[in-house]
């Protein structure tokens, strides 16, 4: 029976996720950068320690989105009319994902544009019409995913 609520908790998990991408542009937006942070750091031969500082980076954004989301909502069900300090949590909230966003670029730019490691990822791009293709079909397909309106922001 404990089996049983614990794979729920992973299912309710996975419905609000699933509801943050439907609905939630900016959630679009950061999940597409995880892979594109991923194909940089392969191309960039990224150590141990900083694949666990992105990926720290990516669940900072992504879980900061997931809660900014679940804020907003629970602000607007318990008070559907305008008032002050529910728009002060909202604006809170949104400005806790901006301050992860915000570090999260300072750590990809410092991993990202060392010396060593910008020629090297365009050295690979250059070298691979199939990876500087592959990149190309990505940021087509992330831009479809993160425009194409799926349903009421949250």
């Amino acid at each position: 029976m404990e089996l049983r609520r614990f794979f729920k908790s992973f299912a309710f998990a996975g419905k609000g996720i699933a509801r943050a991408v439907k609905t939630g542009r900016n959630f679009r937006f950061q999940l597409s950068a995880v892979p594109l942070a991923v194909f940089l750091g392969l191309l960039a031969g990224l150590t141990a320690v900083e694949w666990c500082l992105l990926f720290v980076c990516c669940a900072a954004v992504l879980g900061g989105e997931l809660m900014n989301s679940a804020i907003e909502a629970t602000v607007d069900l318990c008070c559907p009319e305008q008032r002050e300090l529910a728009g002060a949590a909202k604006d809170m909230a949104a400005g806790a994902v901006l301050v992860c966003a915000a570090f999260s670029t300072a750590v990809g730019l410092l991993l990202f544009l060392r010396q060593d490691r910008l020629p090297r990822i365009w050295d690979r791009l250059c070298a691979s019409p199939v990876l500087f293709l592959a990149l190309a079909v990505y940021a087509v397909c992330a831009a479809v995913f993160i425009f194409k309106r799926r349903g009421k922001t949250v």
